[in-house]
């Protein structure tokens, strides 16, 4: 390997496209697909991709390799570990053309364990440490040994706050509590991707932390419960607590993220050009005849959204590509109490043949979202995973008056000749 390569070392570090995994219960054969991926893009100090550069990837402190099953991209070839040096045990994988650093980790039967890793290019960069970890553990556990969380002020039927985008929970104190142990928060099993590590036990019945509204459905009852998992993968959950959210909560983008990319395009149901182009600004109004071409739409799009990409390095104003984009839509009218956020399926950044740093992600919004909203807002942003570096787009915002004169604010259907109703954002 050459040594005047000048590789940045943040692109290394590994990223795990899931953090929980219930352990199996049996084998868990390749076929199965209960698998994670592992990725990283590597890249020099100027943004460009660097393939065939040689990584080690290695054992942390409270990891095994032993424990887990370790393929390469293909998903057939075993990654074997061995001694990379005195201190060090691991196994090594060579970036692709594009720069991918891909492997894959299978769970073993009834092994849970918190997974971490370490990647280093030997001479050429330090250790750098995963960007997330992975945690296997068994959480269908029938015997809770935990309490229930606490939320502040509320009881089972619950109301947001229209100030804030948060509600406040108490983790009881519990025994055996260590330093560094997570807490994983789930809703109906499902775990929320909220967590956080315990940094101080005196905080534990005595300091509320925060969780978005957002994890919760809306007039729904579910059940909420925490997991506390320590450095090898020992875990113990809670009783669940049933939670009725009534909606209430402040319906905008969160306002405490950095946003570093332009706000995405919004035109109208007659399609992507200049002439339907809709304006980013709250003293704007998205009206009914924007709308209503939504029957001659394949989805019945009432909008159609773009977001704009780059394979230009230098353009940081647009996503870069390969990236994988997610869209959030947020809608409110209070004379009819609709409060809702809706998320798309996620979507990647891909690179238009022929075209330099110029490429684009259109997404389509059905009328069944945005059609009879009387009166309301409307805000849409997006999520942006780069490898494992999350970051965020602008918030593009307006006013929303689309039912008819005298019409029905909650329609069964969107009014078409097919009688398809659509729902989901493509």
């Amino acid at each position: 390997m050459k040594r005047n390569i000048s590789i940045d070392e943040n692109t290394i570090s590994m990223f795990f496209e899931k953090e929980f995994m219930q352990v199996p219960d049996r084998d868990n054969s390749l076929s199965e697909s209960k698998y994670i991926r592992a990725i990283a893009l590597i890249r020099d100090k100027e943004g460009i991709t660097l393939p065939n550069i040689s990584v080690a990837i290695l054992e942390t402190k409270y990891t095994n390799f032993d424990d887990v099953n370790l393929y390469a991209t293909d998903k057939k070839t075993p990654l074997k570990s061995q001694n990379i040096n005195t201190k060090s045990r691991g196994f090594f994988i060579d970036s692709d053309d594009n720069g991918q650093l891909i492997f894959y980790i299978y769970p073993k039967r009834l092994t849970s364990l918190v997974f971490q890793v370490e990647s280093c290019v030997p001479g050429l960069t330090g250790h750098v440490i995963s960007k997330n970890k992975i945690f296997i553990i068994d959480n269908n556990k029938v015997d809770h040994e935990l309490p229930p969380i606490d939320i502040e002020g509320n009881g089972e039927y619950f109301q947001g706050d229209p100030e804030t985008s948060y509600f406040n929970m108490l983790i009881p104190s519990y025994f055996d509590a260590k330093v560094h142990d997570t807490i994983l928060f789930f809703v109906d099993n499902t775990y929320s991707y909220q967590s956080f590590s315990v940094e101080n036990l005196d905080d534990l019945g005595n300091s509320y932390k925060s969780l978005p509204y957002n994890i919760f459905p809306d007039n729904k009852k579910v059940g909420f419960s925490y997991t506390i998992v320590d450095h090898l993968g020992n875990s113990r959950s809670s009783d669940e607590l049933t939670i009725y959210y009534r909606g209430g909560g402040k319906n905008k983008p969160l306002d405490d993220l950095e946003r570093t990319y332009s706000a995405c395009k919004v035109y109208n149901s007659y399609g992507i050009s200049s002439a339907h182009l809709l304006v980013n600004s709250i003293n704007s109004r998205i009206h009914e005849v924007d709308v209503k071409n939504h029957c001659n739409n394949e989805h019945h799009e009432g909008l159609f959204i773009q977001i704009e990409g780059t394979n230009d390095p230098t353009d940081k104003t647009k996503v870069p590509v390969g990236a994988e984009v997610t869209l959030y839509l947020y809608i409110n009218s209070v004379r009819y109490q609709i409060s809702q956020i809706y998320q798309s399926a996620k979507k990647i950044m891909e690179l238009q043949k022929g075209i330099y740093g110029d490429n684009k992600i259109t997404f389509g919004i059905p009328f069944k979202y945005v059609g009879h909203i009387f009166s309301g807002q409307i805000y849409l942003d997006y999520k942006v995973n780069y490898y494992g570096d999350i970051s965020y787009g602008k918030i593009w915002e307006s006013q929303i008056n689309t039912i008819l004169p005298g019409g029905d604010a909650h329609p069964d259907n969107d009014n078409c000749p097919n009688e398809k109703t659509w729902s989901g954002i493509w």
